[in-house]
């Protein structure tokens, strides 16, 4: 038993001295690279400054593009050279921007809501700049409404946007001055640091080995006959020693009962792994199930009604306007009636693909019921939603619908209505719409007609 006490008393010795020379070793490395530490802190810094120079180009940029949209709409000789020259400067604003959101840390909290809170100011003035160009063709020039949204760009969304703005460049310019004199701290520290582990280690190992020839070998001894007799004993990990003595005794127990553990928890693991996924695919499939008419696989009617009231509030919240576009498929029944349910339920999933393709990105089309569709247009004045759903009826009526080799000829009538005061629900804008569909359906069908609150029925032909 001495021999091999000895033996591995050598090794320790061998071993922990060993451990001195390398710590030296990895502390004379770690001393060397804290220069690339001390490089990386100031590109860091050099990358926020051209955060903040490029924040005060964008503040710039959007300034001269309110110069030039309010002289565009003044001048009265702009024409479609100047409006695509505003619309490129627009696009420059936007990819100066992406510039932005690319060159952030994404973990970086205040960077995030700093650079999203000016992603948002600068849709906001894009949007706007763009109406107001919009109401200048319009209105031919400088009329009451341009004036009156030019107003609002200058006075709220353009003071919104700066403020945004210089407030991300404030946060870049002081990120770099931080990173600067952390730069400088860090190696100061770390460099002391490296130098006092690098001589505890020594001190430590040189300790460590004397110790441990004294007080390792009985203990370990004991220790691996202890753990003969405790099979039931766990490790955390394999020991990975396949000597002959009294440590590769106990590494051979503990591994066999590590395998058999590991064994047992591997097969559990597995099956709850199968059973979160089925529960998961389950899930998504039953909340799928929840918000989509099975037919069309558009919003169902819940869903739909959900959504639109929300963004009601919101479009009240933030004075914007907002319409809805009720459509019914004409002679329906004669559909089904002539061709079979099969037919009539093949021209419902036809024509949702054709109203989902006229639509835009923001609005949503929902299954109001039977062969109704609705459609929400947020953001969108009644002149603007008739347009839309004059679209769709062309669409329509384009649209071929093969049926075992039979082409069934499809149309649809709108109608088309806004809110036209604060109190005014979702339900009852419904019923707006509802009211120009059955005047649409009156005047002949394949159509949309408009509802205005203020000048009565106006029809989109």
């Amino acid at each position: 038993m001495k021999p091999v006490r000895g033996h591995i008393a050598r090794r320790i010795i061998f071993a922990y001295s060993g451990l001195a020379f390398v710590t030296i070793l990895v502390s004379a490395g770690a001393i060397g690279g804290i220069r690339l530490l001390y490089q990386r802190l100031v590109l860091e810094a050099r990358q926020r400054q051209e955060m903040s120079l490029l924040s005060a180009r964008i503040r710039s940029e959007a300034l001269l593009l309110a110069n030039s949209v309010q002289q565009y709409v003044i001048d009265a000789e702009s024409g479609e050279a100047e409006r695509l020259a505003l619309e490129k400067h627009i696009v420059m604003l936007e990819e100066l921007l992406q510039q932005a959101v690319d060159g952030i840390n994404p973990d970086n909290v205040d960077e995030s809501i700093a650079v999203g809170l000016a992603l948002q100011n600068i849709m906001s003035f894009k949007v706007q700049s763009r109406r107001i160009l919009d109401l200048s063709d319009q209105e031919g020039g400088f009329g009451p409404e341009t004036k009156r949204q030019m107003d609002a760009l200058l006075q709220h969304y353009q003071p919104e946007l700066i403020k945004s703005l210089e407030d991300f460049e404030k946060l870049e310019g002081s990120a770099a001055k931080s990173s600067y004199a952390q730069a400088d701290i860090y190696s100061l520290h770390l460099t002391i640091f490296i130098a006092m582990l690098s001589a505890a280690a020594v001190v430590f190992a040189i300790g460590m080995s004397i110790w441990l020839a004294k007080r390792l070998i009985i203990p370990l001894t004991a220790l691996t006959e202890n753990v003969k007799l405790q099979p039931e004993l766990s490790l955390q990990r394999p020991i990975e020693i396949s000597t002959d003595d009294e440590m590769g005794a106990l590494a051979q127990a503990l591994n066999q009962m590590k395998a058999e553990i590991n064994a047992s928890r591997d097969k559990l693991e597995e099956y709850a792994d199968t059973l979160e996924e089925q529960v998961e695919e389950r899930t998504r499939e039953l909340k799928l199930l929840a918000i989509t008419d099975p037919l069309t696989g558009i919003y169902n009617r819940g869903h739909f009604f959900a959504l639109a009231e929300k963004i009601l509030d919101e479009t009240k919240r933030l004075n914007h306007p907002f319409s809805v576009a009720l459509f019914d498929l004409d002679h329906f029944k004669n559909i089904n009636d002539r061709f079979g349910h099969a037919a009539g339920d093949l021209a419902l999933r036809q024509v949702a693909r054709t109203m989902q393709s006229q639509i835009r990105q923001m609005d949503f089309l929902g299954r109001y019921g039977g062969e109704e569709f609705v459609v929400a247009l947020p953001s969108t004045k009644i002149s603007e939603a008739l347009q839309i759903g004059q679209r769709i009826v062309i669409a329509v009526r384009k649209m071929q619908v093969e049926y075992n080799g039979r082409s069934i000829h499809v149309t649809i009538s709108g109608g088309v209505a806004s809110y036209a005061y604060d109190d005014e629900d979702l339900g009852h804008i419904l019923s707006k719409a509802d009211k120009a569909l059955y005047l649409a359906k009156k005047q002949g069908r394949d159509r949309v007609v408009a509802h205005n609150s203020t000048t009565g029925y106006m029809e989109k032909t």
